[in-house]
C-alpha cells in the first residue's frame, strides 16, 4: 500500500493505483507499473476454451436445465448439474478443435424412467409432433408430464416445456420459432415425475433441418 509523506501535497511513497513512488539520493519520483504480459499454457488454453464454449452453450437452455437437473445431488443441481454432466462427457477435441456434440449431451438426468420409443417429426411449418408409447412403466405414472426441447445452437434459440402432456397422452406438440426454415434443430425429450421430485435421463432424437 502506498502513502502520502507529508500531506496530500507530499510524494508518494509505495504503489498507489498505477503508479509506485520512490526515491533515490534525496529524489522523489513516480513511474508507471509494468503492464504484464502473461503466456497461458496450451493446455490453459484449451480450458479456457472449454469453458467459455460450455458456457456459451448452456446459457439458452438454462431455465431448462435448472429444472431438469434437479433432486439427484444437491451439489450439482440446476445448471451446475448440466455444466458438469457436459464438461466430462459432451466436449470434443479433434482436429477442428473444440465443440460440443449434440448428441453426447444430456439435458435431463434423474432416475425416473422415460418412455419407450418416443419419435419427433415436423407436424406442420410451425409445429414439432412428438409420439411415445404411453403404458406406464415399473415406478412411474401416468400423470408424469413430458419435458421437451429443441435447441438452434447456431442461432441460440430454443423452445420448450418441462411441463408437457401427461405421460398416458402419449403425445405432443412444440411450436417451432418463426423464421426457423432451414435451421438446424437439436431435439430431447425427457420426462418430469407427477410429484415433481425426479426426471428422467433425456433421450436424444437427433438433428431436424425444418422445412
Amino acid at each position: 500500500m502506498g502513502r502520502l509523506k507529508k500531506g496530500m501535497n507530499g510524494p508518494i511513497s509505495g504503489k498507489v493505483g498505477t503508479v509506485i513512488g520512490s526515491s533515490w539520493r534525496g529524489i522523489e519520483y513516480m513511474k508507471s507499473l509494468p503492464n504484464r504480459k502473461v503466456k497461458f499454457s496450451k493446455a490453459e488454453l484449451l480450458n479456457q476454451e472449454k469453458f467459455k464454449l460450455t458456457q456459451a452453450w448452456l446459457k439458452p437452455i438454462k431455465n431448462f436445465v435448472n429444472k431438469s437437473f434437479k433432486n439427484e445431488n444437491k451439489k450439482l443441481e440446476g445448471y451446475y448439474g448440466a455444466k458438469s454432466y457436459i464438461s466430462k462427457n459432451a466436449l470434443v477435441v479433434d482436429s477442428d478443435g473444440v465443440h460440443i456434440d449434440p448428441s453426447l449431451m444430456k439435458v435431463s438426468m434423474g432416475t425416473l424412467a422415460n418412455s419407450e420409443n418416443i419419435t419427433v417429426i415436423q407436424e406442420t411449418p410451425k409445429t414439432l409432433k412428438f409420439t411415445w408409447n404411453p403404458e406406464p412403466l415399473p415406478d412411474t405414472s401416468l400423470k408424469d408430464q413430458v419435458m421437451l426441447l429443441a435447441y438452434d445452437v447456431a442461432n441460440e434459440q430454443v423452445r420448450f416445456t418441462t411441463t408437457g402432456r401427461f405421460r398416458s397422452d402419449g403425445s405432443d406438440e412444440l411450436e417451432i420459432l418463426a423464421g426457423s426454415t432451414g435451421r438446424t434443430l437439436e431435439i430431447y425429450a425427457a420426462f418430469n415425475s407427477a410429484d415433481r421430485q425426479r426426471q428422467s435421463d433425456s433421450i436424444y432424437l437427433g438433428s431436424l433441418v425444418i422445412t
